[in-house]
């Protein structure tokens, strides 16, 4: 998978990639824990990608003003900042 990105986007965007992961229990969005339930491939991912991750709240059963969505939200906002540069289309069209 990671190979068929960096083909497609070019190395760098790695560099500029958080995995959200939906889908999860209320409780391991809660504690933001999901490694149980990753494999292998996936583990060596997020690894990849300096472990950039979060756990999208659903918004089923957490709304926009609860704790963990506000959480979530700070954490994803922390990475982006973090970031040197913005991926932009020069970015795609030296890879292309």
């Amino acid at each position: 998978t990671v190979r068929l990105i960096k083909k497609f986007l070019g190395d760098g965007v790695i560099d500029h990639m958080i995995v959200a992961f939906s889908g999860v229990t209320k409780k391991q969005t809660e504690e933001n824990r999901i490694e149980s339930r990753l494999n292998p491939s996936m583990k060596e991912f997020l690894k990849s990608i300096k472990n950039r991750w979060i756990i999208s709240p659903n918004p089923d059963i957490f709304n926009k003003n609860d704790k963990v969505v506000k959480k979530n939200m700070a954490s994803t906002r922390e990475m982006i900042i973090k970031f040197n540069n913005a991926y932009n289309l020069q970015n795609f069209k030296e890879a292309r």
